[in-house]
């Protein structure tokens, strides 16, 4: 009801054909509900379900502190986490995909690929501890050294990227050997690398579903197709959508839950009011990505709101260079500069990476990892082309507009 509501609202019939000439016609049936109809079920359906007690936000932090989101996503056995849950503890989850070590092997190796890193726009999506955003709060201690950026920030920094410099378990037959110190051996030390083009070897490495699990390289953690927080997060968004506002009381029965997990103070509507460039409806849709990256909802996200374009043709920023640590920095397990300046062009000017003003601009002296102007993701993308041999085989498929 909030995908199909958003797009009407924000993506209407721009993306649509005629149905005559070109297919994804616009003709709907009778009595389609109206965009407040779908957001006021959409908020209904979501309390229903936060107000239920089938279903349980994961928080541990008592017992695995910074790091208590990221082992919700590594859950196998008992050996893949210091405090020896299982999938059994995981209440989060309303629907997944199941794996199994027996039954039904994972397939891929999650731990090698490092399968999602961050880039620069994201990394500066979590708010600091006190709920606000890099540009705004005191807390932030800015990008001077390699690691200062990570300094009182959101915990779900730490679920995108190892923090440099900092010793991990390892993966595979190396795995995790919890109630032990982790090894001091240069396979466990994370060092951040732009000495290298190889995407998987960028910068940010992630650590979302990345397994610690003994003697296995392929994880076997089941994978979240819908979860509590996201239902949280569906009736914030919903609520202001269809009010145009939304009461500090429903934050913190939504996705304050979330942030308050995640070791960041509230949202609320006096936190962000002295500051014209951030808004409540923005708020949210920050909370949602970063909750929920690397979870498959980002593109749909960004093409309901109808901002696709606009997000996705910037350019793909990494770390801060000119003036930091990360330009002179070398890897302390051999001696080797951390940033090669022969790979990589530097920002020149200052350059805004979203629609959305309560971002913080890109400034003079970051790593370009693919520069402005290298996509062209249009309106057509919002909808695929129909395979011509699906046109072939049944002419009277028409192809969709734009294709």
């Amino acid at each position: 009801m909030l995908y199909e509501a958003t797009w009407e609202r924000y993506v209407g019939e721009a993306a649509d054909g005629d149905g005559k000439s070109t297919g994804a016609g616009n003709a709907k049936p009778s009595a389609y509900p109206s965009i407040d109809a779908m957001l006021t079920e959409a908020v209904a359906l979501a309390g229903d379900v936060m107000a239920g007690s089938t279903f349980e936000l994961w928080d541990h932090r008592a017992e695995l502190g910074q790091d208590n989101v990221r082992y919700l996503f590594v859950l196998e056995d008992g050996l893949g986490n210091p405090m020896g849950y299982t999938k059994a503890d995981n209440k989060e989850f309303i629907l997944e995909t199941v794996y199994d070590f027996a039954l039904r092997g994972k397939p891929g190796n999650d731990s090698h690929a490092k399968p999602y890193g961050a880039s620069r726009k994201l990394m500066d999506m979590y708010p600091c501890t006190d709920g606000l955003p890099v540009q705004h709060s005191p807390l932030f201690q800015g990008y001077g050294t390699l690691s200062s950026e990570f300094q009182n920030r959101d915990h779900r920094i730490n679920l995108t990227s190892k923090i440099p410099l900092t010793y991990y378990w390892g993966r595979g037959s190396t795995g995790a050997n919890y109630g032990n110190p982790i090894p001091q051996g240069p396979e466990y030390l994370y060092v951040p690398a732009l000495n290298s083009t190889a995407v998987r070897n960028n910068s940010y490495q992630g650590r979302k579903y990345v397994t610690e699990h003994p003697g296995l390289e392929e994880g076997n953690m089941n994978y979240p197709l819908i979860r509590l927080a996201e239902v949280y997060l569906i009736f914030a968004e919903a609520t202001v959508e269809l009010n145009g506002s939304i009461s500090d009381a429903d934050l913190d029965r939504s996705i304050n839950l979330i942030r308050t997990r995640s070791g960041i103070a509230p949202l609320t509507n006096a936190l962000i009011a002295p500051y014209a460039d951030l808004t409540m409806l923005g708020e949210i849709r920050r909370e949602r990505a970063i909750e929920l990256f690397g979870e498959n909802f980002r593109m749909d996200d960004l093409k309901r709101w109808n901002i696709a374009p606009d997000e996705i043709n910037n350019g793909v920023y990494l770390d801060y260079i000119t003036g930091t640590e990360m330009e002179t920095a070398l890897d302390p397990r051999d001696d080797s500069p951390i940033w090669e300046e022969a790979l990589y062009a530097l920002t020149t000017s200052e350059i805004s990476t979203s629609s959305y003003a309560g971002f913080p601009k890109v400034p003079v002296g970051v790593a370009i990892l693919e520069g402005s102007g290298t996509r062209n993701f249009t309106i057509r993308n919002y909808v695929d082309a129909i395979p011509g041999n699906q046109i072939n085989l049944n002419p009277s498929l028409l192809q969709n507009p734009g294709w």
